[in-house]
């Protein structure tokens, strides 16, 4: 397993004060002690949820054509290697699956979310450390062990590298941090010592970017933006484990990553790592498909369509009232829509899904536009309001409002739309996978995800996806 050794042989003596004091060297040591740590049973149960909850969203987004397109290219070098394709089954090399994997993934929006700052963590992580596991023929308990570092990483640089000047270069969130937490969750897999895990995640970011053009555009980007970046680190901790070295102070330096992706070396840096627990616990599940900054209008939509079910027919107008994050990147979007994404990312969208449908489907999502759906989203405001902003980004408040044409008013307020658990992911994952790969692996998926820490390979796991028919 990870061996927190003094340096590594690929990092020379002279060296040894620049890598022991660096912001890489420091992150490399917090990852250490969570690596050697025996795992609590909240932190274990959580990278079960996101582990079945990154496969569940797979296979919901199956017929996303961007996933599609990611199995068939990186099945096109040949079955050749251990990590397998979770749509397919076909086994190919780690970073192949990686990306593959991570694209199909993002193909339903249902991902983790980190509660500090604007990233999808498992989006990467999962991908990389199950296709690592694989690749290696790692047990269950270093499986989940490399997804608590994976996570600690991504979130920990993302905590010290987010911010305006960040959003205003138009920068990926989870793309440009992901390699490091692919990095580091492969090096627990690979049982690398200090020194070489400092330049696994060296490597990773200096392979670093992703830009947020397509949340104009309505293309690929942001699925493939992803995906590189789970590659990434994938390769970065590849190499480091045989020799290749990284800049271990590649952070801060003058020409290194806060300068290009922040402006600067952060004030906050003699405090970062930042200590407030394990960040796999820092991280929930989004209950709608659609984006985070959405999730408390749509389940205010959904319990208003709970209690009262309005026809759409009978409906004036509806008013969201929330904070400025919805005013964001795509989110106030009556449509029409460029494609499934813009729709995913659009709150007029969600809110109005679920009034027609009473929840945010994938069959919606994945649909033309209608004359009914664009009527009713032309008529969903968003105004923002000073106390939701206050409260962010602890608390998120949403209040909806839906004015009937006979005059009636039905309002609902949201803070917070709570976690949701394994058993109902278990059956979020059943209802996708079952049509694929059968009753029987779908229910033992389930079984040796909800019993990690006893699986003696993951092979195991993965060897249960392969479809009862051909995907591709």
């Amino acid at each position: 397993m990870y061996c927190h050794r003094a340096v590594s042989a690929s990092v020379a003596a002279s060296d040894y004060q620049t890598t022991n004091t660096t912001l890489l060297s420091k992150l490399a040591d917090r990852l250490a002690l969570l690596s050697t740590r025996p795992l609590s049973n909240a932190v274990l149960s959580r990278a079960k949820l996101f582990l079945l909850n990154g496969l569940a969203s797979a296979f919901e987004g199956r017929s996303s054509p961007d996933a599609k397109f990611a199995l068939r290219y990186a099945a096109s070098f040949g079955g050749s290697g251990r990590s397998v394709l979770w749509l397919t089954g076909d086994r190919v090399a780690p970073a192949d699956a990686t990306f593959a994997n991570c694209v199909s993934l993002h193909g339903s929006i249902k991902e983790d979310t980190h509660t500090v700052t604007p990233i999808h963590p498992g989006t990467p992580v999962i991908p990389a450390a199950l296709a690592l596991a694989d690749h290696v023929d790692a047990n269950g308990l270093a499986l989940a062990k490399a997804l608590v570092v994976g996570f600690e990483a991504m979130c920990q640089v993302a905590r010290l590298v987010s911010g305006p000047v960040f959003n205003e270069r138009g920068w990926r969130h989870t793309a440009v941090f992901g390699g490091f937490g692919t990095a580091a969750a492969g090096s627990v897999l690979l049982g690398l010592d200090r020194g070489r895990v400092v330049s696994a995640l060296a490597l990773a970011g200096n392979a670093a970017g992703g830009l947020n053009a397509y949340k104009t555009s309505g293309s690929s980007d942001h699925a493939f933006s992803n995906g590189n970046g789970a590659r990434s680190g994938v390769q970065a901790v590849l190499l480091a484990g045989l020799g290749f070295s990284g800049s271990a102070n590649l952070l801060e330096d003058s020409r290194g990553f806060l300068v290009a992706f922040a402006s600067g070396v952060a004030n906050a840096k003699e405090s970062w790592p930042v200590d407030d627990g394990p960040e796999i616990l820092n991280t929930f599940l989004k209950k709608h498909e659609s984006a985070r900054a959405n999730q408390e209008a749509i389940e205010a939509t959904k319990r208003i369509v709970d209690k009262h079910h309005p026809a759409a027919a009978d409906i004036d107008r509806v008013q969201v009232v929330t904070h400025r994050g919805v005013k964001a990147e795509g989110r106030d979007n009556p449509g029409p829509y460029t494609g499934h994404y813009s729709r995913m990312v659009s709150c007029q969208f969600g809110v109005a899904a679920v009034l027609l449908d009473g929840w945010v489907t994938h069959a919606r999502l994945g649909k033309d536009d209608t004359p009914g759906l664009l009527a009713l989203t032309h008529r969903i405001s968003l105004e923002t309001d000073a106390e939701a902003d206050r409260a962010m980004p602890d608390v998120r408040i949403a209040t909806v409002t839906v004015h009937l044409r006979d005059g009636r008013k039905l309002v609902e307020r949201v803070e917070n739309v709570g976690d949701i658990g394994f058993e109902e992911i278990s059956s979020r994952f059943f209802d996708a996978a079952e049509p694929a790969i059968g009753d029987r692996a779908a229910k033992e998926v389930i079984e040796l995800v909800a019993h990690l820490e006893g699986v003696g390979s993951t092979r195991d796991l993965t060897d249960t996806l392969k479809p009862l028919q051909p995907f591709l």
